[in-house]
């Protein structure tokens, strides 16, 4: 996969993933479209 679109803004990351593959021991999984947004956990006890 590749990464499509990134951002930034208001301390939250947004990655948009397309093509991704998600693997563990046993398993692999393909996906079409993955969104992930991350911020850091220290502005969420605030």
């Amino acid at each position: 996969g590749h990464l499509h679109t990134y951002r930034f803004c208001d301390n939250v990351w947004t990655f948009i993933l397309q093509d991704a593959t998600f693997k563990n021991e046993d398993t692999q999984e393909n996906v079409g479209r993955v969104k992930i947004v991350a911020c850091d956990s220290k502005l969420l006890t605030q």
